[in-house]
């Protein structure tokens, strides 16, 4: 019960997005990207189908900061 309760709220907007955000804005600061960068527009277009962060869902935001983490260990970031 207490999983479908999280999906609703997730659903009808009830959860703070703001430390997720700030979690995936932190990695990008260290990796040197913003919201605007090539490899970011890519990302949340592509994998994501999201024009801007406001559309991503909390999970969008998850995979972000997963991929994030990705680049950032696997130096993936200097051959963007």
């Amino acid at each position: 019960m207490e999983n479908s309760e999280s999906d609703l709220a997730l659903r009808e907007g009830l959860i703070d997005f703001s430390d997720q955000i700030a979690k995936v804005e932190v990695l990008m600061t260290i990796a040197g990207l913003s919201w605007r960068s090539p490899l970011i527009s890519q990302w949340l277009n592509q994998w994501l189908d999201c024009p801007t962060k406001e559309w991503c869902s909390f999970n969008d935001l998850l995979l972000l900061e997963e991929r994030l983490c990705i680049e950032l260990i696997d130096g993936g970031l200097a051959r963007a």
